[in-house]
């Protein structure tokens, strides 16, 4: 069963999108972390939680979408064989984050970059 985990955007000034998010719409911070060159802050809006994503990288132009979707799967290594087994490879991954989440990647028909995460 798939369930929306987060959205994830790509920003250019952490603090000032950070502040932006508490200012106006009452978003509340979570937590940070840091992976490779992304400098990551989750916060929470009602019910939705929100990646800000701060990469030191240039755009990246294979993915070169700057929001993705973040859906929580009951066991990321299942789903990443069984869309193997579709002739479907992952962009990147899979991985184990520090945080012990396991994701793995993947394009859409539109570049979208859409994420599987337990």
């Amino acid at each position: 069963m798939l369930k929306l985990h987060h959205i994830g955007i790509e920003v250019k000034d952490l603090k000032k999108s950070l502040a932006y998010y508490e200012t106006y719409s009452q978003a509340k911070y979570v937590n940070q972390f840091k992976i490779g060159k992304e400098l990551i802050i989750f916060i929470q809006l009602g019910e939705l939680t929100i990646e800000l994503i701060h990469s030191s990288q240039k755009k990246n132009k294979k993915n070169p979408s700057t929001i993705h979707t973040a859906l929580q799967v009951e066991n990321v290594i299942d789903w990443y064989e069984s869309l193997l087994k579709k002739n479907l490879p992952p962009s990147e991954g899979p991985y184990q984050l520090s945080n012990g989440w396991k994701v793995v990647y993947y394009q859409g028909p539109n570049q979208e970059l859409i994420e599987l995460i337990q």
